[in-house]
């Protein structure tokens, strides 16, 4: 669930407006998006998998935009392949058991964050095909994740690693209808925060009663959404990193079924 977005293009910083409503803030964060372009290049489809760097907001630094590779590295990995072996389960984390869970249970309560994408990717499965859908705002805004974060150091070489993951929860109607697999337990979505719930969500831990506060906010998102069918995004065909990876394409076969 959720391990293809489109992440970032930076063409409108709309970023800076949902962050903050000071017009100095939001100068601040502009300069600080248009520092960081460099480095967080346009993903139109990236997999989760290939650990690309994401646009976050740490609760640490609530108004600086920062750019963290996806999958989280818990701080006490103890060596560099348990790091890397760890990332590659971490792209997402289940919102009910964030506070449990050893590998996200300390950066749910400390080191919580943002995460900015255009939209997300969910895949329908129908006659052992796999059809993809790109989901967006419907204004063309950003969508904000709840995620988590954390930081590790390669004791060996010093390097520092930053780290995020997205939150799920369960699927709203929109996402039932399309997260749709054989085998599949439940249909799963990101949490997605409006402004209100974004300003908590960054909320500094200090006592075990957080998760009172949190766990309100870890629901299907409930405002609107659009969705619409893409080319597939694997195979010869595959438009790749490119704008038409996220124009709309359809599939006679699935307008059969009413989808």
């Amino acid at each position: 669930m959720c391990y293809d977005i489109a992440s970032a293009t930076l063409a409108k910083l709309k970023y800076a407006q949902h962050r903050a409503d000071d017009p100095e803030y939001i100068k601040q964060i502009e300069d600080e998006l248009k520092k960081i372009s460099a480095s967080l290049h346009p993903y139109y489809t990236v997999n989760g998998f290939a650990h690309p760097g994401l646009l976050v907001f740490t609760n640490h630094q609530p108004y600086l935009p920062q750019v963290f590779s996806w999958g989280l590295i818990p701080s006490w990995s103890r060596s560099l392949d348990e790091a890397i072996a760890c990332s590659q389960l971490t792209i997402n984390a289940r919102g009910e058991t964030i506070f449990t869970k050893p590998t996200f249970k300390q950066s749910a309560r400390f080191k919580r964050c943002l995460v900015y994408a255009d939209g997300f990717f969910e895949y329908f499965h129908f006659n052992k095909q796999a059809y993809p859908f790109f989901i967006k705002h419907p204004l063309g805004d950003p969508l904000i994740f709840a995620g988590l974060w954390d930081e590790w150091v390669d004791q060996s070489t010093g390097v520092l690693y930053q780290t995020c993951t997205i939150v799920t929860t369960v699927a709203n109607p929109l996402l039932k209808k399309i997260h749709v697999k054989p085998g599949l337990e439940e249909a799963r979505m990101p949490v997605i925060l409006n402004k209100s719930e974004q300003d908590i969500w960054l909320q500094t831990s200090i006592d075990e009663q957080d998760s009172s506060l949190i766990n309100p906010l870890l629901k299907p998102y409930s405002d609107q959404l659009l969705a619409h069918t893409v080319k597939k995004l694997k195979g010869k065909q595959a438009p790749g990193n490119s704008p038409e990876a996220i124009m709309p394409f359809e599939y006679p076969e699935l307008a059969l079924l009413g989808i």
